[in-house]
């Protein structure tokens, strides 16, 4: 505002100044007053009068555009006339009171069209009817058991997992008998309904033991038996879990943060399953204290939250697997609950908070059954070896060499078990020394001729493994055995 000497009077350029300002703010007041209005009437109308055809919208915006023109006295005008005839048309449709409706014919039943094909199988009403309601509950109890995890309305929902046993698993797990008959009678109560789902997991175990016992390769069993097929894992190392903001390799790092674009390794990887799989931890006493708290939250409430997108991915048809180190040969002589003690006390080393117990009772405490495996005997050994060769290496042999080297004798098993040493690397080591003592020579010139089966054996002269003739086994062999094994390979390589 211009200024004026004290005591005098302002010039007429200030006071149209100051008129002038006056005005516009009054018109910017009247605006937005009619802006007001104009948007509540418009929502008073729809929520009156319902969907509003195009040639009503037409109307309206006609009477909108000549009411801003006009005064504000002839908006009150057409406010009160729209309401008016809103209320006079909603009037209309009601029934009068006191009088009783009267019930209309029903309609033809008619064939409804087919419903395009990407909307086919989603059904539009959430309400089952009764003839898609399924058996009798006496009839569903005949069939036997049976479970399907809870399915929003409007969303078809899949078949039930079915229950079978882990020796059914092409890599069969030996020397465990005992942490298995518990791993498969809390499957067969989970897939049956008895236990988790419905906001918890399908099933969670925590395998102890040492390294190369097999807890990796009870995951794959689970994962081939439940979901048939044994890749079917969400896997990582909790090793790459250490330090601060190491639970963003599981659950992704926060928005704005490198590879936030991507998610976190182990929720995706659910995601990409449908959320039937098997999700294995292993090494967990090397993961984060952050890394348990998320876990924490999918043990109690079963699902886990991608933090770069803000999703929960839901994991009540999963089952948890986490493995540990914490405790090896002594927790074979320690039943279930001397193992939750064990843990709890267990103690590491984290980089930021020096030593800690990672295992907390809290967490602990989630978890459904807590096993140890005890460490492999010489003769759980040599069967390995057997089990190893003939679904790993004999396929590789034949694909390359087109021999069928199906299997060995007890000397030569015993041969490649004593290479083992004292067993501290497990049954990891099994295929390092077959590599050494078999397929290194059968990468030597002096091989023998295609299409005849062949067995290792030991020479005692040379102290090396040789190849033989099922007739020149000084034990005897299951030919038929041997046969099929022979069909399978050959029906594999026709089939490649």
């Amino acid at each position: 505002m211009p200024a004026w000497p004290a005591g005098g009077r302002r010039s007429k350029c200030a006071c149209r100044a100051v008129s002038s300002r006056r005005r516009s703010r009054r018109c910017q007041k009247t605006k937005t007053r009619k802006e007001i209005m104009f948007s509540a009437v418009l929502r008073f109308l729809q929520m009156r009068l319902g969907p509003i055809p195009v040639w009503g919208w037409l109307i309206i915006l006609e009477l909108v555009a000549w009411v801003i023109k006009s005064a504000e006295t002839v908006l009150g005008l057409v406010v009160l006339g729209l309401i008016g005839y809103a209320l006079h048309s909603n009037q209309k449709q009601q029934p009068q009171a006191g009088t009783v409706p009267q019930p209309q014919e029903p309609l033809p039943q008619t064939q409804p069209p087919h419903p395009p094909a990407e909307t086919a199988s989603i059904p539009t009403d959430p309400q089952p009817s009764p003839q898609a309601a399924g058996p009798a509950p006496q009839a569903q109890a005949a069939a036997g058991p049976a479970f399907a995890l809870h399915v929003a309305p409007g969303v078809e929902a899949r078949p039930p997992l079915a229950f079978r046993p882990l020796s059914e698993a092409s890599t069969r797990i030996v020397g465990q008998e005992a942490g298995l008959a518990v791993i498969e009678q809390g499957l067969r109560l989970a897939l049956e309904g008895m236990t988790g789902g419905r906001g918890k997991p399908l099933a969670t175990f925590l395998l102890l033991g040492p390294s190369g016992v097999g807890k990796t390769e009870t995951a794959k069993s689970i994962a081939e038996v439940i979901y048939g097929d044994a890749n079917r894992i969400a896997r990582l190392n909790c090793n790459e879990c250490v330090g601060e903001g190491g639970q963003w390799r599981a659950f992704g790092p926060p928005r704005g943060y490198i590879g936030s674009d991507q998610g976190g390794q182990i929720t995706q990887a659910i995601k990409r399953f449908g959320g039937r799989c098997v999700i294995l931890f292993d090494e967990l006493e090397k993961g984060s204290r952050e890394l348990f708290d998320g876990l924490m939250t999918g043990l109690d409430e079963g699902w886990l939250e991608d933090a770069s997108f803000g999703e929960r991915i839901s994991i009540e048809e999963c089952v948890l697997i986490m493995t540990s180190n914490a405790i090896r040969e002594e927790g074979a002589e320690l039943n279930e609950d001397g193992l939750r003690r064990a843990i709890t006390e267990f103690e590491s080393v984290d980089p930021r908070l020096g030593r800690i117990r990672p295992f907390r009772p809290e967490f602990v405490g989630r978890i459904g059954r807590v096993l140890a495996y005890r460490p492999l005997e010489r003769a759980v050994y040599a069967e390995i070896v057997r089990q190893r060769w003939q679904q790993r290496h004999a396929p590789r042999v034949y694909q390359a060499r087109g021999l069928y080297v199906l299997d060995m004798t007890p000397a030569a098993a015993e041969l490649v078990v004593s290479k083992l040493g004292q067993g501290e690397f497990g049954a990891r080591a099994v295929d390092r020394v077959i590599e050494d003592l078999m397929l290194a020579g059968l990468a030597n010139a002096n091989v023998p001729q295609d299409g005849f089966i062949w067995l290792w054996d030991y020479d005692s002269a040379t102290s090396h493994l040789r190849l033989i003739a099922p007739a020149d086994a000084s034990e005897s062999v299951d030919t038929a055995a041997l046969a099929r094994l022979a069909e399978a390979l050959h029906a594999n390589k026709q089939a490649r």
